[in-house]
C-alpha cells in the first residue's frame, strides 16, 4: 500500500504519541478508512477502537483530510480519562480530565512553552546520547522512546490499522 503514504508518514508521530501516554501496550485495534480528500488517495482518514495489553479500551481518529484552520490537537480518550493537548500558539496547553468513579471528574491543565515541532527536542536527546556513549541510560532512553523497533512498531499500527478497514475486523498488534 505505497499510496498510504499521507497515513503512513504522519499517522506514526500520534501512535507514537499514543505509546508514550498509555499505561499499557497497544494488543489490537479495529478501524474504518476514508478518503475526504481526492488528492490524498487512497485514504486519509482513520478511526477506531484500541485495546491495551491490560484490556485498557479507547478510541482514536486520525485524518490529514480535514481541512486547515480546525482544531490542532490530539485527544486521547479512554474509560479512565482523556488526555487532550493543544498545539495552537506557542503555548501548548495539556488538559488531563479522569472520570472517577463517582462521575464526579477532576480537571488538570497545564501550559507549557515548545519551540518548533518537537524535532528539535529529539535531536538534543540523540546528542546527549551520543555523548554518553552506549548502554548509558541516555542511549537506552532514546532507543525506547523513538529507536527502531518504537518506530516498527508505530508503523505497524497504521499498517494493521488499515488492514482492519479493509477486513472490517480486529487486528491483533505485536506487544
Amino acid at each position: 500500500t505505497g499510496r498510504a503514504q499521507f497515513l503512513l508518514d504522519g499517522g506514526v508521530h500520534q501512535f507514537a504519541g499514543l505509546r508514550h501516554v498509555l499505561p499499557s501496550p497497544l494488543a489490537a485495534l479495529t478501524a474504518s478508512r476514508q478518503l475526504l480528500q481526492p488528492h490524498l488517495p487512497p485514504f486519509d482518514t482513520l478511526q477506531g477502537l484500541l485495546k491495551t495489553a491490560d484490556g485498557t479500551t479507547g478510541s482514536f481518529f486520525l485524518s490529514f483530510g480535514i481541512e486547515a484552520g480546525g482544531p490542532k490537537e490530539f485527544a486521547f480518550r479512554g474509560a479512565k480519562g482523556s488526555l487532550v493537548v493543544d498545539f495552537a500558539g506557542p503555548t501548548h496547553t495539556v488538559c488531563f480530565t479522569p472520570t472517577n468513579v463517582d462521575g464526579e471528574d477532576e480537571r488538570r491543565v497545564e501550559e507549557w512553552e515548545m519551540e518548533g515541532n518537537g524535532v528539535e527536542e529529539e535531536f538534543k536527546a540523540f546528542a546527549a546520547a551520543l555523548v554518553a556513549g552506549p548502554g548509558s541510560a541516555e542511549a537506552k532512553d532514546v532507543d525506547e522512546r523513538s529507536g527502531p523497533r518504537a518506530a516498527l512498531k508505530d508503523l505497524e499500527c497504521i499498517q494493521r490499522a488499515l488492514e482492519s478497514g479493509e477486513s472490517g475486523t480486529w487486528v491483533a498488534l505485536e506487544v
